[in-house]
């Protein structure tokens, strides 16, 4: 794999006074610079996504973010979504890839769609970058950490897609308090974790992880303030 780019929650787009959803040119620097240093060629774009069978979903967030793929200096000439419709497909949509971005959603069902279609297996010879966005980021790690949310009952642990071996908690806000002491704190007593807010992003290449951003590392019931190469900290080293 070229490399792998972990986001939290890029801004692709801006809800309108009505509730359509409006693409806009991304302004993360970080993450347009990364693509584009990364990506080889624009023949195919590839999402795959995390409910399989909410097909209006589905086609909204991939249009949406294509959109502002472009409007940022990404056209592809093809793009794809991989649902309950065409998973049979997946390994030829894969390798046929320059891009292929895993989209958000609930991380739990997420991963069992991937069980499914035998995901883990089809990556693991692909040769283009590869993007996780929030469930998508999750879901990447050899050990999966998923915190407690309104969605998830319980913070939990499972098996991932073993690409890469560090934990994302996307969309940090390091104001919330309470979540912070509640859960946060509480969860690194057992394993460490990086807490990524949207604007920030982490690049696996070469064997080494680069936060390009602000981003926060838990462990033993503390956090602290990381950013740069924080190879030495995946891992719990």
């Amino acid at each position: 794999m070229n490399s792998i780019i972990l986001t939290s929650g890029p801004a692709f787009s801006i809800k309108k006074g009505n509730g359509e959803r409006k693409s806009i040119r991304l302004r993360n620097e970080a993450l347009v610079k990364h693509l584009k240093n990364n990506i080889d060629g624009y023949n195919n774009l590839l999402f795959i996504c995390s409910s399989p069978d909410d097909y209006e979903k589905n086609e909204l967030y991939s249009s949406v973010i294509t959109k502002s793929l472009s409007l940022s200096g990404f056209k592809f000439d093809m793009v794809d979504l991989i649902d309950s419709r065409n998973w049979l497909f997946t390994k030829g949509l894969i390798n046929n890839s320059n891009l292929v971005i895993l989209l958000g959603g609930h991380p739990l069902n997420q991963m069992s769609f991937f069980e499914d279609i035998e995901l883990k297996d089809k990556l693991r010879k692909y040769k283009g970058c590869l993007m996780g966005i929030s469930a998508g980021t999750i879901n990447l790690a050899t050990n999966a950490y998923c915190s407690k949310d309104d969605d998830i009952e319980e913070s939990c642990y499972y098996k991932g897609l073993g690409l890469v071996d560090i934990n994302v908690e996307p969309h940090f806000d390091i104001n919330d308090k309470t979540r912070i002491d509640s859960i946060l704190n509480e969860d690194s007593k057992k394993k460490p974790f990086f807490a990524l807010p949207d604007d920030s992003i982490i690049v696996y290449k070469d064997n080494q992880y680069l936060l390009e951003g602000e981003g926060y590392y838990f462990k033993d019931g503390t956090h602290t303030k990381v950013n740069g190469n924080i190879t030495n900290l995946v891992g719990g080293k």
